[in-house]
């Protein structure tokens, strides 16, 4: 008792009540630079992935185009049919790439998928063999198409035109790790020279 005057004693109180003010404006100065921080990454991932999406749409646009391009039908509904088909197979794999978060997708996945449409007992009619191998976005829908090309073919003119015949898609990777793909059919008509280019 009496060390401090009642004045005394109410400035100390009012200093440390400002000081208290003081600590906890500089907490919530704190706690909003950090929301405004956590806001702002999350602003610059949108920015990232509206890119990235802007990026692989203007891709599969350029790709459809080309697809349309190469594409020749003797009649609307054949084109139609034909582009409808290839743009099935490139739904496909988009699928499969975003179940597997754009990362790589595996082949044999790819394959199966991809020949499911043309169903006919996949099991007993194609046979799916090779290691495994990641493939990369770009070579996944590269290597869709093709494989979808070509089993389009086989069920028009090759060895799916007929009840027995059968196909083959083998896979190997090379010493220098290049992906050696076969596409073998049996069991299907002669081949003979196509009436048009």
């Amino acid at each position: 008792p009496g060390v401090f005057t009642a004045e005394a004693e109410e400035i100390v109180s009012g200093l440390a009540a400002h000081a208290a003010v003081a600590i906890d404006n500089a907490r919530l100065v704190q706690k909003i630079q950090a929301e405004l921080e956590e806001r702002r990454r999350a602003e610059d991932k949108t920015k990232l992935l509206v890119r990235e999406v802007n990026h692989r749409a203007n891709n599969m646009l350029a790709l459809i185009g080309a697809m349309m391009r190469q594409t020749r039908a003797d009649t609307v509904p054949d084109f139609i049919s034909a582009m409808q088909g290839r743009i099935n197979a490139l739904a496909r794999v988009q699928g499969r790439l975003a179940r597997d978060e754009w990362d790589r997708t595996d082949l044999l996945k790819l394959v199966s998928e991809e020949l499911a449409p043309f169903g006919r007992d996949i099991e007993g009619r194609f046979r799916i063999q090779g290691p495994t191998v990641p493939l990369e976005a770009h070579a996944a829908q590269s290597l869709a198409i093709i494989v979808h090309e070509l089993a389009t073919n086989a069920v028009k003119y090759g060895s799916h035109s007929t009840s027995v015949g059968q196909v083959a898609v083998e896979w190997a990777l090379t010493p220098d790790r290049r992906l050696a793909l076969s596409w073998v059919e049996s069991g299907g008509p002669r081949a003979s020279v196509p009436d048009r280019k």
